[in-house]
């Protein structure tokens, strides 16, 4: 049998005993420097008040661009940048990484649930960063769009990437990079005539720049299939002036500056009031070249320095974004002229084209609302060749760019072409418009005593043909068909008017020769658009004076 033995309980220790080592007079623990640490703490908090306060006003200092203008924060459940990235601490940095990276790979795996959320947060955990903004616009108006089914959805997606942008520009107004960036969106994206959906983006933001009832009244034939796709509101008034709230100046103009010299005045559209009113919309490619001219602006004369972008490259930015309006324009004008005069094209094409150019001179329109939008769209493109070679002159004027001239020398060429030949159809149509034959002859006679519409479309048929042999020809073709000499562009620069029709059909016939021996045409594209210039002209000069050696017959239906 086992016993159990009950231990015995513990006597207490004798009141002196203490363990080895420990002292004989132990004094009691005090909060040691408790006091000094609240202290700091509160000094701190003070502190941080007060650098927070020297903070927001430099920043504001730093992102007010236009003097004057509000200062606008954008916000995210009604809580400011500041705010956010003060409430996460240090949070904000390992947050940032953890969304840069998911919102990557969500891109990678197309899975674009909660991205745009995703973006707007890391927008606001980093708003102090130019690089970010302007990769997360280029992100979504170009990497973004193109995971999209239909053009409709893509064109949503592309203005998600310019309301960003908005909201970026509230928090820094008129800074270079941004506007950069917008500028890029609307004419890299919106306005690209080479994009499969461009027919699409180009109307679509005409339409829905517009009043809601002068759409309508302008576009009835699209009425049926047009859906408002853009969170913004429309950008124009009844009547087609720009809204005053999109002109309206911000910044007082400094009084030492130059009065010849551009000055951003803060307003939203400055640069596209002097061509209000605009009756049928405003184009993508108006929006790239009014940011881009702010762009230049705000570096040439502000001092501003963009990132990731040459000088250069903005410098020259407002002249070739006029280029491209421009010719833009005169597309969209010969859709109304084919409109005018019945001809079964809804947009600009080849075909379109060819059929106008065989538009006989006594033809009668059968739209007159057509008619007048084709003379009005003609006038504006040939404004806007004029200002396009205001403004590559001022970019060439710069000694730092003086030797692009022979880069650009082509594209003034194009723009004096692009002025003669849209001069040369506007004054054809309105002698089509005149209400009998002896008023249409007077008109295609013209009062000059130089020709009429007929040496204006001479005009243009000299400056199409010599820019083919100056710039697309080839150097096999031209040694064969240029007198001696070792530069193409020097030689025919000394061509005698007289000449240089039966120089350029030889040039072309010797190219068609080659080609059809197994040889490639390394201009094909640019031969194709000057053939088809050159016909034009061509069948147009035959049909004005062959009316008016009749002595203007009777107007045929």
């Amino acid at each position: 049998m086992t016993t159990t033995s009950t231990p015995t309980p513990a006597s207490p220790p004798p009141a002196d005993y203490r363990p080895t080592g420990t002292p004989a007079h132990h004094p009691p623990r005090r909060p040691r420097g408790r006091m000094g640490t609240v202290v700091v703490m509160i000094v701190s908090l003070l502190c941080a008040g007060l650098l927070r306060q020297v903070a927001m006003s430099r920043q504001a200092a730093a992102s007010a661009g236009p003097a004057g203008a509000p200062a606008s924060r954008s916000t995210l459940g009604n809580m400011n940048s500041f705010a956010l990235a003060l409430l996460l601490g240090g949070l904000r940095g390992p947050l940032v990484m953890f969304l840069w990276s998911t919102s990557e790979t969500q891109k990678a795996d197309k899975d674009l649930e909660d991205f745009d959320t995703k973006v707007e947060w890391i927008r606001l955990l980093q708003p102090e960063f130019d690089t970010v903004h302007v990769f997360q616009i280029w992100n979504k108006a170009y990497n973004i769009s193109v995971l999209m089914a239909s053009p409709a959805t893509k064109y949503g997606v592309v203005m998600e990437a310019l309301e960003y942008a908005r909201s970026v520009d509230e928090e820094r107004p008129g800074n270079i990079n941004i506007l950069n960036s917008v500028s890029n969106v609307y004419g890299g994206k919106l306005g690209a005539s080479n994009l499969p959906e461009a027919p699409f983006y180009m109307r679509q933001f005409r339409e829905e720049s517009m009043d809601p009832a002068d759409r309508v009244r302008v576009y009835s034939d699209e009425e049926k299939s047009f859906r408002k796709i853009g969170k913004k509101d429309p950008l124009l008034e009844p009547g087609g002036n720009l809204l005053h709230s999109m002109i309206t100046p911000m910044r007082k103009r400094p009084d030492g500056l130059a009065a010849d010299s551009d000055w951003n005045d803060g307003s939203p559209l400055q640069y596209l009031a002097p061509y209000a009113p605009f009756h049928y919309g405003i184009s993508a490619l108006a929006m790239s070249y009014n940011y881009a001219k702010r762009a230049e602006v705000a570096m040439k004369v502000e001092g501003q320095k963009p990132l990731q972008i040459s000088p250069m490259v903005i410098d020259s930015r407002p002249g070739l974004t006029l280029k491209a309006w421009g010719e833009e324009e005169a597309r969209r004008a010969r859709t109304f002229e084919a409109k005018a005069f019945g001809i079964p094209v809804p947009t600009f094409t080849e075909e379109v084209d060819a059929a106008l150019a065989l538009l006989p001179a006594n033809a009668k329109p059968v739209d007159t609302v057509a008619l007048q939008g084709a003379i009005s769209t003609y006038n504006l493109a040939i404004r806007l060749a004029q200002d396009s070679r205001k403004e590559y002159r001022r970019h060439l004027a710069d000694p730092d760019y003086a030797n692009r001239y022979a880069t650009y020398r082509s594209h003034l060429d194009d723009l004096t072409a692009t002025e003669r030949v849209c001069t040369a159809d506007r004054d054809y149509l309105l002698a089509l418009a005149a209400p009998d034959p002896a008023a249409r002859a007077a008109l295609l006679r013209g009062s000059d005593g130089k020709g009429g519409v007929a040496a204006e479309y001479a005009s243009a048929l000299l400056r199409f043909e010599r820019t083919v042999l100056e710039y697309y020809i080839d150097e096999g073709v031209m040694l064969h068909t240029y007198p001696p000499g070792n530069n193409n562009i020097i030689t025919v620069q000394k061509l005698p008017n007289s000449e240089v029709g039966e120089t350029y059909a030889r040039a072309r016939e010797l190219t068609a020769q080659l080609v059809e021996g197994g040889l490639t045409d390394s201009h094909a594209d640019e031969h194709e658009e000057y053939d088809r210039a050159v016909r034009r002209c061509k069948t147009r000069i035959a049909a004005i004076r062959e009316l008016l050696k009749a002595g203007a017959p009777a107007t045929q239906p």
